[in-house]
């Protein structure tokens, strides 16, 4: 961010010590002011714990200690619905944009022999829950932008 003649009034710092983005400001007085770790960070594991390796050695999941789902046989197809979403077709292929996200979002999730019309379902179903359970700081963000 900067200002006016005088340069910059806000930078983003890295904190080695906690491994952690900062967000600073400075005030009129030419004083940088700490102004809190940036959104979403989590500590980091230089590497894996004696717990995550103990867990993946008796087949479970290393990071939350589950039992791993097993993938089962499909069973007779399900009755499906249609439901349409207008896109722009213009310099902006709504298309692409949608199934880039769709795609990436499903390969973080996991899926991938799913058909596309099933991928975008079972990716937009967790995501769309995920936003409402986050609402809150989910319209900060999107007010802030």
């Amino acid at each position: 961010m900067t200002g006016i003649l005088g340069g910059h009034r806000a930078h983003i710092r890295w904190n080695p010590n906690l491994g952690l983005l900062e967000w600073w400001e400075r005030d009129d007085d030419k004083i940088w002011n700490y102004g809190g770790p940036l959104k979403r960070q989590g500590f980091i594991e230089a590497a894996p714990s004696q717990a995550g390796v103990e867990r993946k050695l008796e087949g479970l999941c290393p990071t939350c200690g589950r039992v791993p789902k097993k993938k089962t046989p499909p069973g007779p197809p399900r009755k499906v619905k249609t439901w349409t979403i207008a896109v722009p077709a213009d310099s902006e292929e709504g298309t692409a944009v949608l199934d880039t996200y769709i795609n990436e979002l499903g390969a973080l999730m996991g899926f991938g022999d799913e058909p596309s019309r099933l991928l975008r379902y079972h990716v937009l179903v967790p995501v769309l829950e995920w936003v409402m359970q986050s609402r809150v700081e989910f319209l900060a963000d999107w007010e802030a932008e």
